[in-house]
């Protein structure tokens, strides 16, 4: 479940004044605008955070941004163009694939490396930011690996990508994935907060119980078969009402044509709710990742359904104070089980059947 940008940056510096912010960002969204403007947000209080106003003020001129800091450059890098570094400071690396390549090659990766072995002041974080991080090449990827799961001590890294799908699975298991959304707020369905109780029982197990696993897979497709059978009988109802006016022999074979897309309709409508409860366990994974990070619950805006709703709860404004269960949860354990929700949306995506599919992913995520 994306959120909304400002929320987020609340949500990071938070985190951030607090020693609590995980080492590696992976910030994605189809808008590289919404990307470069949380990284730059985030880097600007950063940077402040750890030096005085004016110096502050004096790294942002030194690197020609402005406030908010903008990370999209008019022009092609040029005297650091091999390396891919397009901006700099002595705490800021701006990385970006290259102009002839448009890659992001090994040689940028040992920039980083270096840059990150030069020591700051006690109190300055030093920031990385990767632009289009899904151009990076494998070999750049692979050589990344040790930085990015253990970066030296206040060092910090931010990638941003719209297609992640291309980056390794050992890259982005060793990030926070924080998907942008462009409402004012995380929304989530009334009737998708029937799936919340489940996921808790996973979490009181301590994520190592099979059996409440399965629970949250069958409660996950029994919602899901209830809302399928919601939208064929409105559709169905729908469809009735428009060809009804056109029984007679001349709109026979358009009738027929059209119930010929009914059926792909309402598979469509279904496979959209299916994608949208993946993202509301996800959605509650990175709420447990905020939380372990010292993060209070976070408030959601809920959309209103009409009385058809399988829903009967109040909506729930606020997600409930889960840091005591997460105790003995490690937050490698969250990244890993959020990044396997990920890749049970792509796996549904193929022919695979869909039971043992649904299966076999809230094993992996939830036990």
């Amino acid at each position: 479940m994306s959120h909304q940008a400002s929320f987020l940056l609340t949500k990071l510096s938070d985190a951030y004044h607090k020693q609590r912010l995980p080492h590696a960002l992976l910030i994605t969204s189809q808008s590289k605008v919404a990307q470069e403007t949380l990284a730059s947000q985030l880097c600007e209080h950063m940077v402040e955070s750890g030096q005085q106003e004016e110096s502050a003020e004096g790294l942002l001129d030194a690197l020609g941004w402005d406030e908010p800091v903008d990370l999209s450059l008019t022009a092609e890098p040029q005297s650091q163009e091999e390396t891919g570094v397009v901006q700099s400071s002595e705490f800021v690396r701006v990385i970006a694939p290259t102009s002839k390549s448009r890659q992001i090659a090994i040689a940028s990766i040992r920039e980083l490396e270096q840059f990150f072995s030069q020591k700051s002041g006690a109190n300055q974080s030093k920031i990385a930011i990767i632009k289009d991080a899904d151009r990076m090449t494998v070999g750049a990827q692979n050589a990344f690996l040790k930085t990015l799961e253990e970066p030296p001590a206040g060092c910090y890294l931010i990638l941003l990508s719209s297609e992640l799908h291309q980056l390794l699975p050992t890259t982005r298991s060793r990030c926070l994935i924080l998907p942008i959304s462009d409402q004012d707020q995380p929304q989530i369905q009334d009737w998708q907060l029937e799936l919340i109780p489940a996921l808790e029982l996973t979490l009181k197990a301590g994520f190592n119980d099979e059996i409440q696993a399965i629970i949250a897979q069958r409660h996950f497709q029994n919602l899901l078969l209830e809302r399928k059978a919601l939208i064929t009988k409105s559709q169905e109802n729908q469809f009735k009402s428009d060809t009804k006016k056109y029984s007679d022999a001349t709109y026979k074979k358009w009738v027929k044509g059209e119930e010929d897309k009914l059926e792909s309709l309402i598979e469509s409508l279904y496979l959209e709710e299916r994608t949208e409860l993946i993202q509301l366990c996800q959605n509650w994974l990175g709420e447990l990742i905020l939380q372990h990070s010292g993060q209070d619950p976070s408030t959601y805006q809920i959309v209103e359904q009409d009385v058809t709703t399988l829903s009967n709860l109040s909506p729930l404004h606020t997600h409930k104070d889960y840091r005591d269960d997460l105790l003995n949860i490690t937050l490698d354990s969250l990244l890993k089980r959020y990044n396997h929700f990920e890749e049970l949306e792509n796996h549904l995506k193929t022919n695979a059947q869909e039971t043992l599919t649904l299966e076999s992913g809230f094993l992996k995520a939830l036990s």
